[in-house]
């Protein structure tokens, strides 16, 4: 009895078309290439996968793949879609191949040779070689009259298995029965991971499922030069008793999520957001689209139903990537539990530079976990944790991430105790440049313990307090720290109900400040008196360019005195006075006031005719 093979490594090329000119486009072509992957991925092949190749992709795909073969190899090679034979010579026919009334030589240079394909393998000296030819689809005119339907029978090299969905020189049509598949792909995916079957008497199966189920019109037909038995896959006790989590395929099956990783799987960016993907999704993929994965840099799963267990999934998929840089989990239920897990895989990661994990349920305990991962960390510079439930121990921890760049804890409860954390934390902090804590309910006396981090703080460029209740004592210990700080370019403010007095003194600090940019101070109760201190500050100011007033109480008097100062300052490009009750007289003034400068002044919604006026000099 014939020994069986072992091999050093198993590899295939798998090539799918369905996208053809006219009326010849095939229906099932691209879903069998891409199951065959996946099934064949799932035994240890490594892939490569070729979907509606045009002659140029073909051939480059072919001749990438054969340039990896090595001699101890099991190599398989499987086509999908239009083939044809001409002077006795096979050619498998590529995307956008033309049919309509053309000649010999138009295939020989428009097709692809199988006889060509098979001696650049056999050159390769690979240890055993199959070859699955699935396409006999439909009727094809070549223009030439020694042309024959389907493929001639070809003569298996040594060590080759060549198999044919159907006869040699008989057709198929592109019919399925389960809606997903070819007939022939059906069944052998049925078959094709069978550890007790060597591949003769596998295909000996697969061909009688095929014969029964069409009732006689096709029969898959096979040559075999092997002399040892081939098994696919065989059967491997040690590996079949391994219970480590991603150590084995898994047993849960979504056909949607597994073909399109499969057409991912070169791709640098994957986005599969608003799926409905869950925790059982995750381990597929973790173990089919992170795990091994060399070329993925950006995963977002956004939208979807991913728990703590999905997230345990992603965790061990992320300790073993190293090419990913961004994952984005916003919107969905990880939790506490969770975040442990991807704390750990933070641990051990050292690609990934952002994460987002935006409205997932994390509360003091899981950023705790994400915190003291990060002690560790030296990589990821970009934590999203806004719409979550973090408070001031959470906080707290999160200040321990000390390679941070920026942090997001939009829409939490840090309140003025959390705040205390940070603004220790920036005192020392060298990396930190973005901190975003809007919607926390930090109070003056949060703002005072940032604003006391600011004044010893290098490295913060931007600085978000928007939706707090900081009002004109926070205002006003800001405005403290900003007449120190050389490094805040961004200050953002709005809704604080500051008044006159927060304008006031943020006035006085930006007659000193030389760095700060950008001040958002919309929605604030700001009235006449706080806009005629702003302007009196914009008269020396030499930093400022934007600054956004709207939906304040600023009327004709304030308009007037800050129009003055706009005079002097030739700094300031844009001013949003949106929604003020500025008056008509304005109008004329804005005129002249924008004449011949850069500067632009937004006045709509303002009792005006026009909305906006832009001169640009």
């Amino acid at each position: 009895m014939a020994s069986s093979v072992d091999y050093k490594r198993k590899i295939a090329l798998v090539i799918g078309i369905n996208y053809y000119p006219d009326d010849y486009s095939l229906k099932y072509c691209t879903n069998d290439a891409t199951d065959l992957a996946f099934t064949l991925q799932n035994i240890g092949f490594k892939i490569s996968l070729g979907l509606d190749c045009d002659l140029i992709k073909f051939q480059n795909k072919i001749d990438t793949f054969i340039d990896t073969i090595e001699p101890d190899d099991l190599v398989l090679f499987y086509f999908a879609g239009h083939g044809k034979q001409n002077d006795d010579e096979n050619y498998l026919l590529p995307s956008v191949y033309d049919y309509s009334g053309r000649k010999h030589d138009y295939m020989v240079n428009n097709g692809i040779n199988v006889q060509h394909i098979m001696n650049k393998i056999k050159e390769k000296k690979c240890r055993t070689t199959i070859y699955l030819f699935d396409c006999f689809r439909s009727k094809i005119g070549a223009g030439s009259s020694n042309s024959k339907q389907g493929l001639s029978s070809v003569n298996a090299p040594a060590e080759t298995f060549i198999v044919f969905a159907c006869a040699p020189g008989t057709i198929l049509l592109d019919e399925t029965k389960n809606n997903n598949n070819g007939c022939f792909i059906e069944n052998l995916l049925k078959h094709i991971a069978t550890s007790d079957k060597d591949i003769e008497e596998l295909m000996m199966n697969v061909a009688g499922d095929v014969n029964r189920q069409t009732k006689g019109i096709q029969i898959p037909y096979q040559r075999s030069s092997l002399t040892g038995k081939v098994y696919l896959k065989k059967n491997n006790n040690q590996e079949s008793n391994e219970t480590s989590l991603l150590s084995k395929p898994p047993v849960h099956r979504n056909l949607e999520l597994e073909r399109l990783i499969m057409r991912n799987q070169d791709e640098p960016s994957v986005l599969y957001n608003s799926m409905k993907l869950t925790d059982a999704d995750m381990e597929i993929v973790a173990y089919y689209l992170l795990k091994d994965n060399t070329t993925l840099t950006e995963l977002n799963l956004c939208w979807n139903q991913v728990g703590d267990r999905g997230a345990k999934y992603l965790s061990k998929g992320l300790q073993n990537n190293k090419t990913l840089t961004t994952l984005n989990l916003l919107n969905n239920q990880i939790g506490d539990k969770g975040a442990q897990y991807l704390g750990e895989a933070l641990q051990k990661n050292k690609t990934l530079t952002k994460l987002e994990l935006h409205e997932n349920q994390i509360g003091d305990e899981g950023a705790q976990y994400l915190g003291e991962a990060l002690q560790n960390n030296t990589t990821l510079t970009k934590l999203d944790l806004s719409y979550n439930r973090i408070r001031a121990e959470g906080a707290k921890n999160l200040g321990k991430a000390l390679k941070l760049t920026t942090l997001n804890l939009t829409f939490n409860q840090i309140g003025d105790e959390g705040a205390k954390y940070l603004g220790e934390v920036l005192k020392n902090h060298t990396t930190l440049t973005t901190l975003i804590l809007s919607s926390n309910q930090i109070e003056a006396q949060g703002a005072k313990h940032l604003g006391e981090g600011l004044q010893n703080n290098t490295k913060l460029t931007s600085l978000n307090l928007s939706s707090n209740h900081i009002e004109a004592q926070g205002t006003k210990n800001l405005g403290e720290a900003l007449q120190n700080n050389t490094t805040l370019t961004q200050l953002d403010l709005s809704s604080n109900q500051i008044g006159d007095q927060g304008a006031k003194d943020l006035g006085e600090a930006l007659q000193d400040n030389t760095t700060l940019t950008t001040l958002n101070l919309d929605k604030n109760q700001i009235g006449d008196q706080g806009a005629k201190d702003l302007g009196e500050a914009l008269k020396n100011n030499t930093k400022l360019a934007q600054l956004d007033l709207a939906y304040n109480e600023i009327g004709e008097q304030g308009a007037k005195d800050l129009g003055e100062a706009l005079k002097n300052n030739r700094t300031l490009t844009s001013v949003n006075l949106d929604d003020n009750p500025v008056g008509l007289k304005w109008q004329e003034y804005l005129r002249e006031l924008t004449r011949n400068r850069s500067l632009s002044i937004d006045l709509s919604d303002n009792s005006i005719d026009s909305e906006k006026y832009y001169v640009i000099s």
